[in-house]
C-alpha cells in the first residue's frame, strides 16, 4: 500500500523572511555618520586656516606702531613744571589769605650791638583762627627787655599792649597774640609801632604796618 504524501502547502504565517535587510539596516547610519565626521572635520580646518589670517595674531607692521618720540608733547599735555606749579597754586590758595613774613635785613656796618639804639622790622602781621599775630625781630641782642606795642585801627583807634623779649638762637625778637574781636575786628590796614627796651638801658621803636 502506498503512502500518501502530503501535498498540502504550510501555512503561511505572515512572516517575512529579513535575513537580507537585517545585513543593511545599518548602512545609511554609517553613512550618515561619515557624512558628519567630514562636515566637522572641515569646519576645524576652516577655523584653523583663519585663524592664521587673524589681525591678533600678527605681528604689527612697522607703519602701524606708534611714531611719537618719548621727547615730543601731545599740545593738550602738560608739562611737570606746570602741574608742578598748578600743585603749588592749589596749596597756596588753601593757605589762609595773610601777609607773609618779611626777612629781617642784614645790618651793614661795622658790629650792630655797638650801637646806640635797638633797631629792626615789624616782619609779620597776620590774622589766624580769629587772633592777630604780630611778630617783631630786633637786629641786636637782648638778654631781657620789654616790647610795648602801639596799634593804631584804619578807623584811627589806638590800643596798647606790653610783652616780653624772646631769645632766639641767633636773633631776638618781640610777638604778640590777641584776639580780632578784641581789637574791635575792624579790618584794613593798621599801624603797628614797638617800643623795645633792654635791661642794658637801650631801647629803640620799630614802626610798620599790616592789613587784617
Amino acid at each position: 500500500m502506498a503512502v500518501k504524501r502530503n501535498t498540502k502547502k504550510p501555512k503561511s504565517t505572515g512572516h517575512i523572511k529579513t535575513s537580507g535587510v537585517k545585513r543593511h539596516r545599518y548602512g545609511p547610519i554609517v553613512v550618515v555618520l561619515f557624512l558628519i565626521l567630514i562636515a566637522a572635520a572641515g569646519v576645524v580646518g576652516y577655523k584653523v586656516i583663519k585663524s592664521f589670517d587673524d589681525p591678533i595674531l600678527k605681528k604689527p607692521d612697522a607703519s602701524t606702531q606708534d611714531n611719537t618720540k618719548p621727547d615730543e608733547k601731545q599740545p593738550d599735555d602738560k608739562s611737570s613744571d606746570e602741574q608742578n606749579s598748578d600743585k603749588g597754586q592749589t596749596k597756596k590758595e588753601e593757605t589762609p589769605a595773610r601777609e607773609n613774613e618779611k626777612s629781617n635785613p642784614k645790618y651793614e656796618g661795622g658790629d650792630v650791638n655797638n650801637e646806640n639804639s635797638l633797631t629792626g622790622i615789624v616782619n609779620y602781621v597776620g590774622l589766624s583762627e580769629d587772633t592777630v599775630m604780630i611778630r617783631v625781630a630786633i637786629d641786636q641782642t637782648v638778654s631781657r627787655g620789654t616790647c610795648d606795642f602801639t596799634l593804631t585801627s584804619p578807623s584811627g583807634k589806638v590800643y596798647t599792649f606790653s610783652n616780653s623779649t624772646t631769645s632766639g638762637p641767633s636773633s631776638t625778637y618781640c610777638g604778640l597774640n590777641k584776639l580780632f574781636a578784641d581789637l574791635g575786628g575792624e579790618s584794613g590796614a593798621w599801624k603797628i609801632s614797638a617800643t623795645i627796651k633792654s635791661s642794658s638801658g637801650k631801647s629803640g621803636t620799630i614802626h610798620g604796618e599790616g592789613v587784617l
